[in-house]
């Protein structure tokens, strides 16, 4: 096709719907389709689904993984172990202090009480002019007051049981904290086993006696309770010797 000197608009539109133009475009258009597809196929192969990485790959991404975090808390040392165990000393002892305290608190309420119930029965023994048990039970107060005392007995004679403990527990912490007190500061100059030896004794105490701090079970069903004659001697007596 010959192509003029000078093109005008309408020779340029010519040119453009010519046959030999048209296949150009064509073909260049088939080209960059095809070359399209061969962009996006190696895609897919690379970094779809189905890609697998090198066996290189995989062992270095392993390292990375299995590599240990830089921590900045230092590693304990058996120094610093003694401590916290003499902290959990300390800290049981004075739980032990606490609970006596309570159980102590618990039995002089129980005896309050019944100091009360036996000023109740003389009062009732004065007025019915009574002396002789037998005669007492057959008022129901009087009887309901001898009850009351029985079972308050028996839970302090249980209670005193545990509170003895309760003072075996803290005197052997009290014991063991002074024989490791000067020990403990010498802790850090010390070799691992002699500090290691520490550790291990205050463990065994507290073993021993962390028990001691558990709440005591109480099943009335199996105390043992006293007599209503010894209750009533004991009541007698305890006049007689007021009266002395």
């Amino acid at each position: 096709m010959k192509i003029p000197a000078r093109i005008t608009r309408t020779d340029y539109q010519k040119i453009r719907a010519s046959p030999d133009n048209a296949q150009d475009g064509s073909a260049k258009a088939a080209l960059l389709i095809f070359l399209a597809l061969i962009a996006i196929i190696g895609c897919v192969f690379f970094y779809g689904p189905g890609f697998q990485p090198s066996q290189k790959n995989i062992e270095q991404n392993q390292k990375v993984a299995s590599a240990p975090a830089v921590s900045a808390v230092r590693e304990e040392s058996y120094s610093d172990i003694l401590d916290k165990k003499w902290k959990n000393l300390q800290s049981t002892q004075n739980k032990l202090k606490v609970k006596k305290t309570e159980i102590v608190s618990l039995v002089r309420n129980f005896e309050k009480e019944i100091r009360a119930l036996i000023l109740e029965i003389e009062a009732e023994k004065r007025r019915l002019n009574i002396t002789a048990l037998s005669d007492g039970l057959k008022y129901p107060r009087i009887k309901n007051d001898l009850l009351l005392i029985r079972e308050k007995k028996a839970y302090i004679e249980f209670i005193n049981q545990y509170l003895k403990k309760i003072e075996e527990a803290e005197e052997d912490l009290e014991l063991i904290g002074e024989s490791i007190k000067t020990d403990k500061v010498l802790s850090k100059v010390f070799a691992d086993d002699e500090t290691k030896a520490l550790i291990a004794k205050i463990d065994i105490a507290l073993t021993k006696h962390l028990p001691s701090l558990e709440d005591m079970p109480i099943l009335s069903d199996k105390l043992p309770l006293k007599s209503f004659d010894e209750i009533w001697r004991e009541i007698t007596n305890l006049k007689t010797s007021k009266r002395g």
